[in-house]
């Protein structure tokens, strides 16, 4: 606790400005979208850029390339697919309808699980962000990251989810029906099924178009004020308070800002297979933000990954976030009951510990609204942009008072 005070204490922003005082960080990371490639995300990048170097944290640059269109072709893939799949079945070509619905299956599997480029003649350059704070005498590495992304979607994940978790039914049931049908497809009932089905799956294929592709011609855009410009401004005034407080001993601090999350975590990938093999070997530990700025509730994610591929938490990290919130509030650190795709997957891919921390909103976990207009600068409770900075700090701080053969 002496360090943690003593951090702020020396804090540029003990200065002249109280914790509450968010307003230029969420004017530049909250006010407006910053989708991938348009003038809104390049602006915020270097917005990031010259924070870290005010804070005294050397900015580097990550470039690679995004494809920002794959979320819109992943929609347009499945309705074509869909359609495809409805007329194979309707023209009774059992074979090649078990072949689309093979298809159907794998689209979206291959984009999400394993990173399939669905318009590899569209890429646009993007930019990660990141920093390093160095210790006396390095041993083990904390990553703290969010993502400086935006996206809009049509609806919010309350009312999408139920689209995904019935694309997977539609799919085994297109790929299972004309098999189970083949010795006797000409029968009057069958036919009269295979009609049916074939529609539902039409439908299916427009409810699937217009939930993922609907958002690219809606006029107002989500700012992603909650996902994820909070975090960013958290992370960016961690950053300032530890550059300018008493030097860690032991934990190296990098502070990395994601572009492309929303399309496949594709930032967070490059990140992972380029970068960080190139740092110095030490043991690494990261703390993922996404979304911040809900609640005071601190909640660790249950699952990492997409639709067949998915990893818990690392241990290790969710015992330090735990011990970090039972001293700031006295209770452990809450845990979802369900998971999702964040910048946290291709590290426990990787075999790197990592967890995700996100400000929880019972009773659908997150905030309603984020993906769309709703998720707006005014919704963000500043008394919890407090406690998760506190709860950084401390946590940086705790870890690196850890004696060595403690560490996992």
């Amino acid at each position: 606790m002496a360090l943690f005070h003593a951090a702020h204490r020396r804090s540029a922003f003990a200065a002249g400005q109280s914790l509450s005082d968010w307003a230029e960080l969420l004017s530049a990371l909250a006010d407006a979208p910053r989708e991938n490639g348009t003038p809104g995300l390049r602006a915020a990048a270097s917005f990031i850029a010259e924070r870290l170097e005010l804070a005294g944290v050397e900015p580097q640059v990550q470039a690679f390339s995004a494809h920002p269109h794959d979320p819109v072709a992943l929609g347009v893939g499945v309705f074509l697919l869909c359609c495809s799949y409805a007329w194979a079945l309707r023209s009774s070509r059992k074979m090649l309808s078990a072949f689309v619905a093979v298809l159907f299956l794998a689209l979206p599997v291959g984009y999400l699980d394993w990173q399939l480029p669905l318009t590899p003649g569209f890429s646009i350059q993007e930019d990660n962000i990141f920093g390093v704070i160095p210790a006396r005498n390095p041993d083990q590495r904390i990553v703290l990251t969010a993502h400086y992304d935006t996206k809009t979607e049509l609806t919010d994940h309350v009312v999408r989810l139920p689209v995904q978790i019935a694309g997977a039914v539609v799919g085994v049931l297109a790929l299972l029906f004309p098999l189970a049908l083949s010795e006797t497809l000409r029968r009057r009932w069958s036919l009269r099924a295979s009609r049916i089905f074939a529609n539902a799956t039409l439908i299916y294929g427009v409810l699937f178009l217009v939930v993922f592709a609907g958002g690219a011609f809606r006029s107002e855009r989500s700012s992603g004020a909650f996902d994820n410009g909070a975090a960013c401004a958290v992370l960016l005034r961690a950053a300032t308070a530890l550059a300018d407080g008493p030097a860690l001993e032991r934990t190296e601090v990098m502070f990395v800002f994601f572009a492309a999350e929303e399309v496949g975590a594709q930032g967070s990938w490059r990140f992972v297979r380029d970068r960080l093999p190139k740092l110095p070997a030490l043991d690494t530990y990261v703390i993922n933000l996404d979304p911040i700025g809900a609640s005071e509730q601190l909640t660790v994610v249950h699952r990492e990954g997409g639709i067949l591929r998915g990893f818990e938490p690392s241990s290790a990290v969710v015992s330090l976030l735990d011990s970090v919130h039972r001293q700031q509030t006295g209770r452990p650190i809450g845990h979802t009951s369900g998971g999702g795709l964040t910048d946290a997957f291709p590290f426990l891919a990787s075999g790197v510990p990592a967890a995700t921390v996100i400000s929880a909103v019972p009773p659908f976990v997150l905030p309603r609204g984020m993906h769309t207009s709703a998720d707006a600068r005014g919704r963000i409770d500043l008394k919890s942009m407090d406690t998760t900075l506190e709860f950084v700090l401390r946590l940086v701080r705790f870890a690196d008072s850890l004696p060595v053969q403690t560490r996992s």
